[in-house]
């Protein structure tokens, strides 16, 4: 994806070049130069703008795919904690339940 927006801009600094030394090499008056100008600057303008909506799309893509692995990747680990503690839980019963009174040790009363 860089390589492609790499030579995209590439292009667009060789399309401004050869605009401006087309404007200083034909002799125009400068009423027609400043409206070729003019409608160059709102070509460019127009073009820039696309391209802000195609990146600003891509962004908002991968904003919604971030946040929806985030939200899996939450409920994931939601899951494992539950089950964790489930088993800590279990474990701690069992334990209490194979203690006996008469296994508790009690210490003489001084």
């Amino acid at each position: 994806m860089e390589r492609k927006d790499s030579g995209f801009m590439s292009f667009l600094l060789g399309l401004l070049v050869g605009g401006i030394l087309g404007l200083l090499y034909a002799p125009r008056p400068g009423k027609e130069t400043r409206e070729m100008i003019k409608k160059a600057v709102e070509e460019y303008t127009e073009e820039g703008k696309k391209i802000y909506q195609e990146k600003a799309q891509e962004i908002q893509e991968v904003v919604e795919t971030s946040k929806k692995s985030a939200k899996e990747k939450l409920e994931e680990i939601k899951e494992k904690a539950e089950k964790l503690s489930e088993t800590v839980s279990e474990k701690v019963r069992n334990l209490s339940k194979k203690e006996e009174p008469s296994d508790i040790e009690v210490l003489p009363e001084e």
